[in-house]
């Protein structure tokens, strides 16, 4: 989705959940209509692209399309503003944005949107029960050449990796969680870092009933930080 206009525009990768139903594109559109690029993507497995679903994949699926728009001749052709790139993510999406938008040099600034951290499912004593949550699930799907057991197993062997809590902790990067839950609010802890907004809002999954104030609100947070 390039934003209209001659000058280079900063750039908005948008990760989607899993499988990714809500895609955000609304929240996409009223980027682009406030000069910045946006790029959608679905993961390889995924919505009939090609390849193994997995959550490694999945990240580096995120590189792939970040090597694809820092290229030279993709970022003359898109107009793309390379020192300003952001990852927006839904769900699994922003917990791949912040797993790897965090530790990603090209990324200036990252947006989660009712953040899964997998370190925290995977871990602790609710964790047999989020397994089984989570194998019913994926079980349902339908992703090509992956299977629920296979996906666990892969995103188990990487855990401590995914250990989100500690990726913001330690980063110095503009940060702007906004969940429906309060999984994550061991985040309210680092709510003095001042590259750290974290909000919760009464609303569900998707934020049916906050579509236009969330997408206000991630352009507002673009505008100030990217």
């Amino acid at each position: 989705y390039t934003a209209n206009g001659a000058k280079l525009h900063p750039t908005v990768v948008f990760l989607h959940g899993m499988p990714g139903n809500e895609r955000n594109l609304d929240l996409a559109q009223n980027l682009r209509r406030g000069g910045y690029n946006v790029v959608f993507f679905d993961y390889r497995g995924s919505w009939g692209s090609k390849g193994k679903f997995s959550f490694p994949n999945e990240l580096r699926d995120a590189d792939a399309v970040m090597n694809y728009i820092t290229d030279s001749v993709n970022r003359e052709r898109l107009k793309i503003d390379t020192s300003r790139i952001a990852f927006v993510g839904h769900s699994m999406g922003a917990g791949l944005a912040l797993i790897n938008g965090i530790t990603n040099k090209r990324v200036k600034a990252v947006v989660g949107i009712s953040v899964f951290n997998p370190y925290t499912v995977l871990q602790g004593p609710e964790a047999p029960g989020n397994l089984l949550d989570l194998r019913e699930y994926i079980s349902t799907l339908g992703m090509l050449n992956t299977d629920a057991d296979t996906y666990l197993k892969e995103m188990y062997s990487h855990v401590k990796e995914y250990n989100i809590e500690k990726l913001v902790a330690d980063s110095r990067k503009p940060i702007l969680v906004i969940d429906e839950h309060d999984n994550n609010n061991y985040l309210a802890a680092y709510k003095e870092k001042k590259n750290l907004t974290y909000k919760i809002w009464d609303t569900d999954h998707a934020f049916t009933n906050r579509r236009i104030a969330l997408s206000t609100e991630i352009k507002t947070w673009l505008d100030k930080n990217l």
